[in-house]
């Protein structure tokens, strides 16, 4: 009888006497294991699907307050129109048509202020007004970012080389 077919015997003795195999602890400890990768799998769906959630509402804000910023431009161009039409043409005009002009420049006077007050903008001109919240934390950490990276000045590079 050889060395290895001795210690085959013994694994298999050793097992009958305690009434518990090598075979079932591998396999009870292959289920568990098998049970704790299935659990961890799904806990990992779960993150990713909530990640895509997020990045989806996020992407809704986003096109929610770029349309309203283009139908406030747009209705800011058209007032700005209206309103110069109205005083460039003042004298020539009749009474009916400054009385359509003004009727016309308050209700894009009224979009206008809808348009402000419904994204959040301030009363200030299109080029100023304020982004949603998710992109002013982005803005808040790529300048966080960027104060952190090592910046090489040139100009004082090339006077301590001259």
């Amino acid at each position: 009888m050889s060395d290895l077919e001795a210690i085959a015997e013994a694994v298999e003795n050793a097992g009958d006497e305690s009434g518990i195999t090598l075979n079932s602890v591998i396999a009870l400890s292959v289920a568990l294991i098998a049970t704790f990768m299935a659990f961890c799998s799904i806990k990992g769906g779960n993150i990713v699907q909530n990640m895509s959630e997020q990045q989806a509402k996020a992407v809704d804000s986003w096109s929610y307050y770029q349309a309203k910023s283009m139908k406030q431009n747009l209705a800011e161009s058209v007032l700005d129109q209206l309103t110069f039409q109205k005083e460039a043409a003042d004298v020539s005009l009749s009474g009916a048509a400054t009385d359509l002009l003004d009727k016309k420049i308050s209700v894009y006077t009224a979009k206008v202020k809808k348009y402000c007050g419904s994204v959040g903008l301030s009363d200030q001109p299109l080029g100023r007004s304020t982004p949603p919240p998710i992109l002013v934390a982005t803005e808040a950490r790529a300048a966080e970012w960027a104060a952190r990276l090592p910046r090489a000045d040139v100009t004082d590079q090339l006077a301590r080389a001259a």
